[in-house]
């Protein structure tokens, strides 16, 4: 029997389907070709979310209680800062579906640095009559605010890999921080005011003003780790990592407002600082006829 000589047909093979895409994690969305998000990193985002939220409850918490202390102690900014509390809760929750949690945490920061600024500026940092705050008057607020600064200058200044590759440089950072933080101690263990410890009062009177510890911390140390925050915060912010900018932009908060705080008191004593120079500077340019002397009360 003759064999077909054509070669046996098969029935076209159906191509497969291509396989699908895997399911996003719940609460992950994604646009264009942005990769999926793994566990991990959806775990470490509901972290930070914990964390902003409990860091905004103690914030309110802070701003709330401050103004009921100081309305019940009765003391002379009482109403300026009912004003701004009012005027900072109208803020937030007029926004308050708009507002990030970090923007919010950020705003109340700087409500609450803002009111310690302000009851400087009004009374100064050794008066226990302006502003109360979980039950430390003014001039234990500043000796914390300034003592806060120190360690988180210390902070951004040894994160620096090209500083934690010298150990000079460690060595000098370190202990111009632990000098910078003997007179707050001194000053809280013997309830000194702040300005006993700007002065060295009580311990250390024979050193120059600039050699004084406070001194070197918020003229020298202070303005350095704001530099050195502003600048981790916007790289951060450039390179898309919002989370990264956390604290180094809630550390240049606190910077600013001790540098400032703390010149405007040292302003007061007559001391001479960068600030006062900066204004005395302005002041003779703009009014040569008054022959270089600022109004009166600066």
């Amino acid at each position: 029997m003759d064999q077909d000589p054509r070669p046996p047909t098969f029935p076209p093979s159906v191509p497969s389907p291509p396989p699908a895409p895997a399911a996003p994690l719940p609460g992950a969305e994604l646009t264009g070709a942005e990769p999926a998000i793994t566990e991990e990193e959806l775990r470490q985002h509901r972290r930070r979310q914990v964390w902003l939220l409990l860091a905004n409850i103690v914030m309110y918490g802070l701003a709330l209680e401050a103004t009921v202390e100081t309305l019940w102690r009765g003391t002379p900014l009482q109403w300026e800062l009912v004003a701004a509390l009012l005027v900072y809760l109208g803020f937030t929750a007029f926004n308050w579906k708009t507002l990030q949690p970090m923007v919010r945490l950020f705003t109340s920061l700087l409500y609450l640095l803002g009111i310690i600024v302000f009851a400087v500026f009004e009374l100064g940092a050794s008066s226990n009559t302006g502003l109360w705050m979980a039950g430390l008057g003014l001039d234990r607020l500043m000796l914390l605010v300034v003592a806060a600064s120190i360690a988180l200058t210390a902070w951004l200044l040894l994160r620096l890999r090209f500083v934690r590759r010298r150990w000079p440089l460690v060595t000098i950072f370190t202990a111009l921080s632990i000098y910078s933080l003997i007179p707050i101690g001194v000053a809280v263990y013997f309830r000194l005011p702040f300005e006993a410890a700007a002065r060295g009062l009580h311990y250390w009177t024979w050193p120059p003003y600039w050699m004084q510890g406070v001194y070197v911390a918020t003229q020298g140390l202070v303005p350095l780790g704001f530099l050195l925050a502003t600048g981790t915060t916007l790289w951060a912010l450039l390179r898309g990592r919002t989370h990264a900018a956390v604290l180094p932009g809630v550390a240049a908060l606190i910077l600013l407002a001790t540098f400032a705080a703390a010149s405007i008191e040292l302003t007061r004593a007559h001391v001479p600082n960068a600030s006062d120079a900066v204004y005395m500077h302005y002041w003779t340019k703009f009014h040569p006829q008054k022959n270089s002397q600022p109004p009166p009360g600066t």
